[in-house]
């Protein structure tokens, strides 16, 4: 988010843009370029250089200056975050392929093992 964009937005998210900016520039160096492959012209970005980070910084700040910050959890197995996008924000896990699955199965497990349902999670 250039500063413009970040101004329109809100003095908050303009100081947001401006700390993450500063700091993701302090340790930048350039790392960009341009790779050939057999059919095609791939862009290649090295994990340190500036691009990759003003592309992370710019994502976060429209994250976290957004409405959608709210849809922000951590996933109870894992403890990473992801963004809830169902309808009613009922989403429990970061990926229902590991952790859902894995919740599910000791889920299973139990109601076998005695027979009936576990007690319920407390929210947080």
């Amino acid at each position: 988010m250039p500063p413009a964009a970040a101004g329109a937005a809100g003095p908050a998210a303009w100081h947001a843009w401006w700390a993450i900016s500063r700091a993701v520039t302090s340790r930048s160096k350039p790392g960009e370029g341009l790779r050939r492959t057999r059919d095609q012209v791939v862009r290649v970005i090295d994990a340190d250089a500036p691009v990759l980070r003003w592309c992370l910084v710019e994502a976060a700040v429209a994250l976290l200056t957004s409405p959608r910050l709210t849809r922000v959890k951590a996933c109870p197995s894992c403890r990473w975050f992801f963004l809830d996008v169902s309808k009613n924000r009922s989403r429990r896990w970061c990926s229902m392929a590991t952790c859902g699955s894995s919740a599910k199965a000791r889920r299973y497990y139990w109601r076998t093992k005695h027979g009936r349902r576990p007690l319920p999670r407390r929210s947080r």
